[in-house]
Formats: C-alpha cells, structure tokens, sequence
C-alpha cells in the first residue's frame, strides 16, 4: 500500500515547474526554472526550448557554482555536499530514483558553450565568493551566526553511515525489482517535498544559497548587452531575482507563463507498475 501511495501521488500531484517569461519593454528574459534531478522528458523539453531560443539569437545564462580555491572547494564540498562533488551526489540520487541528472542532457551543447563563450555564460558566483559571503554573514548577522551553529550540531549528530542511509544504499544497489520499489519511493518522496509549500518556513541558509546568488544573476541580467537572453537556474531563484528586478526597474512584469511536468514514471518502470496495481 505505501508504494502504491507513492506512485499515485507522483501520477495524480505532479510536480511542476514554470517557464517564465519577464520584459521590461528593452528586455526579454525567458526564465526556465530547474530540477538538478527529474525525468527524462522533462529535460528534453528545456533542451527543445533553448536551442529555439539560440536559433533566435538569445544568450543563455546558466546556473553552477564556480570553482573557487582548493580551500574553498573543500569547504564548499563539506558544507552542501557531506564531503563529497555535488554533481556526483546529484548524479547518485537520479540513479537511486529512476530519474535523470540535468548535466548529462546540457552537455549536448558542450561544443557551442566551448566556440561561442558570449552566448552561453555561467551567471553563479565561485566558492570562494560564497565562503567570503558566508563569513561575512556569521560575523554581522546573529541569526545566520546562531543557525549555522545549529546546523554544525546537527551535522555532528547524524552519522553519514546512518542505518538509514545504509539501508537506501543497500536497496539502490540491489536487484532489478529491489531498485524499482526504490525508485517509486524515491520519486514519491521527492514529489512530495516539491509541492510543499515553503513561502512560511525560513531558513536561514536562503541568505547565502538563494538571496545572494539572486543578486549576482539580477545584476548579470541587467549588464547582459544582449536584449533576448534565457535562463536556465533552479526554480528557488525566480521569485527573488524578480523582485530584485523590480526594485532596479520598476517596468518588469511577467508577460507569460508555462508550466511543465518535472517528475514522472520512466516508461520502462511502467510496465512492471502496472503489474503492480493489478
């Protein structure tokens, strides 16, 4: 019964995630929001989207922290990523959960970013800015301070070999149907912590992973001398960046709005799903 939970709750309240589109009347900024995880479909799209718009002659302004220093790497690994590369943990949960990492699909353009380095430009900030920011926050700002104290706590009692991460290692690693009942919880699980509804829980964190990396894509969108630029940056960020927009420049408005399916059963798990509700 849990399982047929969740593969009813990923089937009937799907995770969506909009396409925007923002003018200013000089400007037109699509904003593609992202999932670093999802389904194949999903990224197809946006890839279909994009090479649209680069055959329109957009520029394309993209998320992913840049590399730092050596230290900052380090630090940024431990922090966000339990010691470990990002992209491979990114890598390991799409695995884990029947779906796919959105780096694999973006290499695709891997030649074009190489040859046309005007049009397809990396908006984020380094490590390294992000471990200043960080540092400059624990030292003006008390709550940030006292949040990161917490978090540290917290990290130091959760064992990374904890019985339950060895017991999602243990089935992810499993046989074929032992990983197939993984993947629907996984998804399940997923799809339930996207749809909830964060706009009442702050976290402190936001103030250095959302609010300021919000800051530098604002300001890139606004010194980008191109007037036709699309966006591909995790879905987090579109709310802030609007209004830090808004405040430069008051003529921003939304002028459309897609939504698309970001999660779904990969079509060769439907199969054995069906057998399942039978």
């Amino acid at each position: 019964m849990p399982i047929l939970y969740f593969a009813i709750l990923t089937q009937l309240h799907p995770t969506l995630i909009p396409q925007v589109t923002l003018t200013n009347g000089k400007k037109t900024v699509i904003f593609q929001g992202m999932q670093h995880v999802g389904s194949e479909e999903f990224y197809k799209s946006v890839v279909y989207d994009l090479e649209d718009a680069l055959s329109r002659d957009y520029v394309l302004l993209y998320e992913g922290v840049k590399p730092g220093t050596p230290e900052s790497e380090k630090w940024f690994n431990a922090m966000f990523a339990q010691g470990k590369n990002l992209a491979e943990g990114y890598q390991l949960m799409g695995k884990t959960c029947g779906l796919k990492f959105q780096g694999s699909y973006f290499q695709l353009f891997s030649k074009d970013m190489a040859e046309q380095k005007d049009r397809f430009i990396n908006a984020d900030v380094s490590t390294l800015q992000i471990k200043q920011r960080y540092d400059e926050l624990v030292r003006s700002d008390p709550a940030f301070a006292q949040a990161m104290q917490q978090r540290q706590h917290k990290k130091e009692e959760s064992s990374e070999n904890s019985v339950l991460n060895s017991m999602i290692n243990g089935i992810a690693q499993g046989n074929e149907k032992q990983q197939f009942i993984t993947g629907i919880l996984c998804r399940g699980v997923m799809t339930m912590s996207m749809n909830q509804d964060k706009k009442d829980k702050k976290d402190e964190m936001d103030k250095l992973v959302l609010n300021y990396r919000n800051e530098a894509l604002a300001n890139s969108i606004m010194q980008q001398p191109n007037s036709k630029i699309f966006i591909t940056y995790g879905n987090a960020h579109l709310p802030g960046t609007y209004q830090i927009l808004k405040e430069k420049d008051p003529n921003w408005k939304i002028a459309s709005v897609k939504w698309i399916r970001t999660i779904d059963t990969p079509k060769e798990y439907q199969k054995e799903l069906d057998l399942l509700e039978e």
